[in-house]
């Protein structure tokens, strides 16, 4: 860091509105200026809110209403220091004679006076461009504060469907979203902006309202799904990887963590997507089974039997407590229709072996005996 810059980054908000090399740089942004303060602002990073106040003051003070551009500004300086300099100069115009000691002293006394005079009158200057630039910075703090003020806070509208219920809703554009149990949307009131945004948690049907003008956008962690008008289904559960599958219509599907991960999907396809970004894969879907729980029917193809139990607690809205150890290879495959739990707890338990009690919404599941 050299010297100029050691001493620079002392500066104070309005120590750089005073500065003429910052003026220049903030108004004409030339290429030197641009050099020299982009690698001050790399070297002394803690001066970059001070800089951006200076620089929102500077560009105020340039605009017409206060009648001083910068042209103008170094004009009235230049009139100032020649108004000084003529002064000065008819002092110099009357020759002094030294004609003893008392004269040489009076004579260096008024030279040191004049020179206590002016440095007096440069403090009275930059005092009150001090004062100028403080008053400036507290009117631009108190302005924003106000802006801030007048911008209503945005209100959020949530709709849950809890565990074991099932629920369907008409957002204000006249979408239909089917919610899957445990699960809920998330959007800003009112829901009339450029872009029709949501936030999904867990599982939901969308049979989206058309408008050319205002895209709708389903945003599920990174991922996020966009369409103008069509029927698609989402299943973002937290255990579980993002599921999209387009019934019709078109969608764009894309990671807003990751530059270019995108899709466009036409009906039949679907995208599989991690939270953490580590899996995305395009792949065409089976309708059945994915629609299943709309139809109020549960389909097991080969399923893992600890991932069968979560799905058997969203279904119905239980909480399985489990005794002995969670079988890990044994797989569930069936297809259960507007059953009930304990009709799907007898048919799994023929191939599982255990012994189970239902308690209100507690399943005791005993898996001592497998």
């Amino acid at each position: 860091m050299n010297a100029e810059f050691m001493s620079k980054s002392e500066y104070r908000t309005e120590d750089f509105v005073l500065d003429p090399e910052f003026r220049k740089w903030v108004l004409a942004n030339d290429l030197e200026s641009k050099l020299y303060w982009e690698e001050f602002l790399r070297l002394n990073k803690n001066k970059v809110e001070e800089i951006e106040k200076a620089r929102k003051i500077i560009i105020n003070l340039s605009k017409k209403e206060f009648h001083l551009d910068e042209v103008q500004q170094d004009s009235l300086w230049n009139q100032i220091n020649s108004k000084i300099d003529r002064q000065e100069a008819i002092k110099k115009e009357t020759k002094v004679v030294s004609l003893d000691s008392w004269s040489a002293i009076q004579h260096h006394k008024e030279k040191l006076e004049s020179k206590r005079r002016e440095k007096l009158k440069m403090t009275l200057v930059f005092s009150a461009a001090s004062v100028a630039v403080l008053s400036l910075i507290l009117w631009f703090n108190f302005y924003q504060l106000q802006q801030e003020k007048a911008i209503p806070p945005v209100e959020y509208e949530t709709i849950e469907a809890l565990a074991g219920v099932k629920s369907s809703i008409s957002l204000p554009d006249g979408t239909i979203v089917t919610l899957n149990s445990k699960s809920k949307v998330t959007y800003a009131k009112p829901f009339n902006g450029k872009v029709r945004e949501i936030v999904l948690e867990g599982e939901a049907y969308f049979d989206v309202a058309k408008d050319t003008l205002r895209p709708f956008i389903v945003k599920t962690g990174p991922v996020s799904t966009q369409a103008l008008g069509t029927e698609f289904n989402i299943q973002a559960y937290p255990e579980s990887p993002i599921s999209i599958s387009l019934i019709e219509g078109a969608v764009l599907v894309f990671n807003e963590e990751v530059v270019g991960l995108s899709e466009k999907l036409i009906p039949g396809e679907g995208i599989l997507a991690s939270l953490d970004n580590k899996l995305w894969q395009k792949d065409r879907f089976d309708l059945e089974t994915t629609l299943a729980w709309m139809n109020k029917t549960l389909i097991f193809k080969n399923t893992p039997f600890k991932e069968t139990i979560h799905s058997l607690e969203k279904w119905y809205g239980v909480e399985f407590k489990i005794t002995g150890k969670m079988p890990e290879d044994v797989y569930i495959t069936g297809k259960f229709k507007d059953e009930s739990l304990k009709n799907i707890l007898e048919g799994i338990s023929y191939s599982t072996k255990y012994s189970y009690s239902i308690e209100g919404k507690t399943v005791n599941l005993n898996l001592t005996q497998y």
